[in-house]
């Protein structure tokens, strides 16, 4: 009918702008189109994990792993907001952990329904869970969802990863009036030791009244840049060797994901990691001073044996030389032991006239 003709209308014109979108946590779609009446949308293969998988009640992430993977997801939903694209559908469950610990956003294009009741199914039920969805995108009328619902969704984000639980729990009658009526309560009732500026951030994103949250997505990344940079600098310094400059250009602000998501992957009972698996190789705990080394030594050359023997041989004939020249000059015996007998040599002098 000329409702359904409207959505795959809308359909369209939104999964084509979201294909204009490129940033690093933002999947991309490659193509939209219809193949014998099905309508399809192509997008990039993320190979990860749902956030949803990685957040527990028992044992929540470090605040400053929350703040950090909520940034870097307003960041790329400002980027989308600019273009004029609403998701309008964030939760965790859309939103990928790829290989290398970065969020990455995904169903731009397919999150907006037209209205509340086209998400009811025949018995009245709501398709999904409205927890993530603010009070207007509960009114029924799509005109009133826009990039402030962005905001109210991802302030509910930041409240499950500071807690391990959604802000409103019950049927899903009671959830729609608890986020209609009803506060939720403060994550430091549920978590100790919560930062209040981080508290306060989650508040004013989840905020009910439209003009009383963030007014735009760079809004709410600027007030989680700003935690960040200030944590950072009151966090006290723990005593560390120094590193040398290089060292320290190395070390990133994904440090704190890394060190979160390597300790998820090693409790996870499926061991579905998100990258292969390095290969880790035994250390020897022999002091290095005592591994024995392979040495070479500097050995001096031989001399040539021929030049030896002929430096001998010449001195061997010149101290002959010498010896037979005094036998003539002063006349004397002498005697000669060989194989074959004894040789008596007499010599004298020449006489004067």
């Amino acid at each position: 009918g000329e409702g359904n003709e409207d959505l795959i209308a809308r359909f369209y014109r939104e999964a084509r702008s979201a294909a204009k979108i490129h940033h690093r946590n933002i999947c991309p779609i490659y193509d939209v189109g219809e193949i014998d009446g099905q309508h399809f949308i192509s997008m990039a293969f993320i190979k990860g994990r749902p956030m949803s998988d990685l957040i527990k009640p028992e044992n929540p992430p470090p605040q400053k792993t929350a703040a950090d993977l909520v940034h870097r997801i307003a960041m790329a939903l400002a980027e989308a907001h600019r273009t004029n694209v609403i998701h309008r559908d964030l939760k965790p469950a859309n939103i990928m952990i790829d290989k290398k610990r970065e969020p990455v956003v995904m169903d731009f294009g397919l999150a907006r329904q037209p209205d509340v009741e086209s998400r009811m199914t025949q018995s009245g039920m709501m398709l999904g869970t409205p927890a993530y969805m603010c009070p207007e995108q509960l009114s029924g009328n799509p005109d009133d969802v826009g990039k402030p619902a962005d905001v109210y969704s991802l302030g509910v984000i930041l409240y499950e990863l500071l807690t391990g639980r959604l802000p409103f729990n019950g049927s899903m009658a009671q959830v729609v009036c608890q986020i209609l009526q009803e506060e939720p309560k403060p994550p430091s009732q549920l978590r100790s030791g919560v930062d209040p500026e981080l508290e306060a951030i989650c508040a004013k994103a989840m905020a009910k009244q439209i003009s009383e949250r963030y007014r735009s997505m760079e809004e709410l990344a600027a007030a989680l840049k700003t935690y960040l940079t200030r944590s950072k600098t009151s966090t006290p310094a723990k005593p560390q060797q120094k590193k040398t400059p290089t060292e320290s250009q190395q070390v990133s602000e994904t440090g704190v994901l890394n060190e979160y998501f390597a300790a998820q992957m090693a409790n996870d009972p499926r061991q579905t990691s998100m990258e292969s698996t390095p290969v880790v190789r035994p250390v020897d705990s022999t002091p290095e001073s005592m591994i024995p080394r392979a040495v070479s030594i500097a050995r001096p050359k031989p001399k040539p044996q021929s030049k030896i023997r002929r430096s001998n041989g010449i001195g061997k004939w010149i101290a002959a030389g010498l010896v037979g020249f005094a036998i003539l000059s002063l006349g004397i015996i002498l005697m000669v032991r060989t194989p074959n007998g004894t040789i008596r040599i007499e010599t004298f002098g020449e006489l004067d006239d």
